[in-house]
């Protein structure tokens, strides 16, 4: 279940799902990526680990499980 405690109302979603094939039989070729006619590749420049962002320690939740 989704919980949007910061909006109005809070609203809330729920979703059932069901008939799960935990075997699906997929074609190699769905996760090729074929770029759209017309785009270029561009160049990144690779960032030094000192560059970097520190990353934020995770909160932990208050009187839940985490």
């Amino acid at each position: 279940m989704l919980n949007h405690k910061n909006l109005p109302a809070s609203p809330q979603w729920t979703a059932y799902l069901s008939d799960w094939n935990f075997a699906p039989q997929l074609n190699d070729s769905l996760f090729v990526f074929t770029p759209p006619q017309g785009v270029e590749k561009i160049k990144f420049i690779p960032v030094q680990a000192s560059q970097a962002p520190k990353a934020k320690p995770e909160k932990q939740k208050q009187g839940g499980k985490s």
